[in-house]
């Protein structure tokens, strides 16, 4: 990757990152709560399979789902065109990732979210999860973890900012990543498989 390519990535994030902390920075101010459902089944199992060109819906940036079809990806659609997307691990485990299909203008730059859930609590985290979480954040090159309110409670999503056209090939490098971490983390920090 040539240097003003990274140097212009790293500012996207940058920017993304400072749109989600200030959200007057940016145009749009980030959602408490991404529209997320906990159900696991399959998008071969669920009733509003989404996928093909004709499936589309108008809420789906068409950027965004011509982009997950190219990956090969098969996803479900859900409220506010987000995509949700169900992968079986090897080692026998699951795991939801959902992609934003509304973008944020940070300045010049278009970015896009996607994210997954690695823990679910009543209550705000103990001090221990909270400085894991912190000091992750710090060891990652891109991605922070974000303690997030929900209706019934606070989900813990490990959150990357991407541009919004982002070549099909970069997604799904991204989606891979925000998989594996949430994942991990999940196992980690649970021991179960419930996201």
């Amino acid at each position: 990757m040539k240097r003003s390519s990274r140097l212009l990535w790293a500012a996207v994030l940058l920017a993304a990152h400072w749109g989600a902390v200030c959200p007057s920075y940016g145009q749009t101010a980030r959602s408490s709560a991404p529209a997320a459902t906990d159900s696991k089944s399959p998008p071969a199992e669920q009733s509003k399979q989404s996928g093909g060109p004709s499936a589309v819906s108008s809420q789906m940036d068409p950027r965004l789902a011509k982009a997950l079809r190219a990956a090969g990806y098969k996803y479900e659609e859900i409220k506010d065109g987000v995509a949700k997307l169900f992968f079986n691990l090897t080692d026998g485990r699951s795991h939801l990732v959902f992609v934003a299909s509304r973008s944020q203008k940070v300045g010049p730059y278009e970015t896009r979210k996607i994210w997954a859930t690695a823990m679910k609590t009543q209550d705000l985290l103990d001090s221990k999860i909270a400085n894991r979480l912190l000091m992750e954040n710090d060891k990652q090159p891109f991605g922070t973890w974000e303690l997030v309110k929900w209706p019934d409670g606070y989900r813990v999503l490990f959150v990357v900012a991407v541009p919004a056209d982002l070549p099909p090939d970069q997604l799904k490098t991204v989606i891979q990543i925000v998989l594996g971490r949430a994942d991990s983390m999940e196992k980690e920090l649970t021991g179960e498989d419930r996201f």
